[in-house]
């Protein structure tokens, strides 16, 4: 069967891009329409009252919403999954961390969609992504 037409590779394309999308427009929202000092003001309230340090809350906003956006975008081409994709697993872990400190009982449906289309990227492997331009670039 052609590659283009495989099923896994079809597969990969789509949880791929479903993935970069969901990562994207997140960290486009924090960098571009709200601001980084807006999500700042937003979360700190939160974490000081568990006695987080803001500069660590800083780092966490900043490194969150640049992962998500640069992350995403990259996904979306397929540019340096070998690295995009675990950055975007950590970023998932901060987030669930965070939201954990602050609410115990949080609502999981935003970060579990992206966690389990993390999973499916990994699990699926960069071999069958025939649509992405790591691909291109190694043939």
């Amino acid at each position: 069967m052609d590659a283009l037409f495989e099923p896994v590779a079809l597969a990969r394309l789509l949880v791929r891009l479903m993935a970069g999308l969901l990562f994207f427009f997140q960290g486009y929202d924090k960098v571009f329409r709200l601001g980084l000092e807006e999500v700042m003001r937003t979360v700190s309230p939160s974490y000081r009252e568990r006695n987080m340090p803001e500069p660590l809350i800083r780092i966490f906003v900043f490194f969150t919403s640049y992962v998500e956006l640069i992350g995403g975008a990259l996904l979306l081409v397929g540019l340096f999954q070998p690295v995009v994709i675990p950055l975007m697993g950590i970023d998932l872990i901060i987030a669930a961390a965070g939201m954990s400190m602050v609410n115990p009982m949080w609502d999981t449906r935003h970060v579990m969609t992206r966690f389990l289309l993390i999973i499916a990227l990994l699990l699926i492997g960069p071999l069958n992504d025939v649509f992405s331009l790591d691909y291109f670039l190694q043939h």
